[in-house]
């Protein structure tokens, strides 16, 4: 489901309603399923009541689930072109945690090793980074 829910009154009626026909059936579907699991769990004396839980989920949707089909993004990240600066900083973080987990087996192997071997292994490959073999 897309963002159209949350926009402001200002847009038409029709805005909104071409926007959601776009997205398939099968996930309207799904959304209006999700939608009713959650909201008709509880019995509302008041119309307003109601409206208040159903913006409620329309916003925990758009802005905190994180879907797998847009690369484990929310809805308004994508809406609001957002998407590509957080991929970017997610493989930024990805990058950072690999090396720094090299880094740490490379110490935790230095350990097991005698003192003359590091110093000829250290010799050979003065220029490029050590790596051991974990058995992958």
């Amino acid at each position: 489901m897309c963002v159209v829910c949350t926009l402001s009154s200002a847009n038409s009626g029709q805005d909104r309603l071409s926007a959601l026909l776009a997205t398939p059936a099968s996930q309207r579907r799904r959304w209006h399923q999700t939608l009713k699991n959650r909201i008709l769990l509880d019995n509302y004396c008041f119309p307003a009541d109601l409206d208040a839980q159903i913006e409620t989920f329309v916003d925990h949707y758009n802005h905190q689930c994180y879907h797998e089909s847009i690369n484990n993004l929310t809805p308004a990240d994508v809406y609001f072109g957002r998407g590509p600066t957080i991929l970017l900083k997610i493989e930024r973080i990805k990058q950072n945690t690999l090396e720094t987990r090299c880094l740490q087996h490379r110490k935790n192997a230095a350990k097991y090793i005698k003192p003359d071997e590091l110093n000829s292994l250290l010799a050979q490959t003065s220029s490029e980074p050590i790596l051991f073999n974990d058995g992958q």
